[in-house]
């Protein structure tokens, strides 16, 4: 029987240490992706899973910097093909990692993007559960739409209309509004960018402050 660290299942570690290649895998940011998958829109942002996952990528770094060392030294003194074929399992795991991670947030991103440009409002749970980076994104674009709008024109001045309709549809253009409770005893999140389908009472007092702009009435 040959010596273990020709075996293509083990990997010397420095020290002298050997860790079987079988043991890493990059089984969790599989499951943050297929879990992911597996729902309708946008849900929470796990950061409990995502962080266990990155530390499970970052684990299996050391396997790459032994072997990148060793192929760092003088060629003539080491076996340069038994190196490789050590490296190369660890090699093609680190890389299907990264791709899992990056695949997940990329998925996450499109389904907010497509959740704004459909002027869909998130929930409230999920909102406050999105990644800082989302939260920021989700921010940019709000300001970004809410002030071509206004640029342009495009919505009504602000204002308290006679009545022509109990409802009116219209958009929070104000980060300061926050939860309302409404007439019929609801409660609503008028947050900054969202829009909502109102009785013109319940909006009144926030469209004479210039928090709400009317879309429709």
């Amino acid at each position: 029987m040959g010596d273990r660290n020709d075996r293509s299942d083990v990997a010397p570690l420095p020290g002298g240490a050997a860790v079987p290649v079988r043991t890493v895998n990059c089984q969790s940011a599989l499951e943050l992706l297929i879990d992911l998958r597996s729902q309708e829109g946008l849900p929470p942002y796990d950061s409990a899973k995502v962080a266990a996952a990155i530390k499970s990528l970052t684990d299996i770094y050391p396997h790459l910097s032994y072997y990148l060392d060793l192929l760092s030294q003088d060629l003539s003194k080491i076996d340069t093909t038994a190196v490789l074929r050590h490296f190369y399992p660890f090699y093609m795991i680190y890389n299907e990692f990264i791709h899992l991670l990056v695949v997940y947030h990329m998925t996450r991103f499109r389904r907010l993007l497509s959740t704004i440009n459909n002027s869909v409002d998130l929930p409230s749970d999920c909102a406050a559960a999105l990644s800082p980076y989302e939260q920021e994104l989700l921010k940019q674009v709000q300001d970004i739409r809410i002030n071509f709008y206004l640029r342009e024109g495009v919505l009504p001045t602000p204002k308290v209309a006679p009545p022509t309709s109990a409802y009116i549809d219209v958009m929070v253009v104000d980060n300061s509004v926050g939860e309302v409770l409404l007439q019929s005893g609801e409660t609503v999140f008028l947050n900054y960018g969202s829009f909502h389908h109102l009785l013109r009472s319940d909006a009144a007092e926030f469209l004479a402050r210039g928090q709400l702009v009317i879309l429709s009435e």
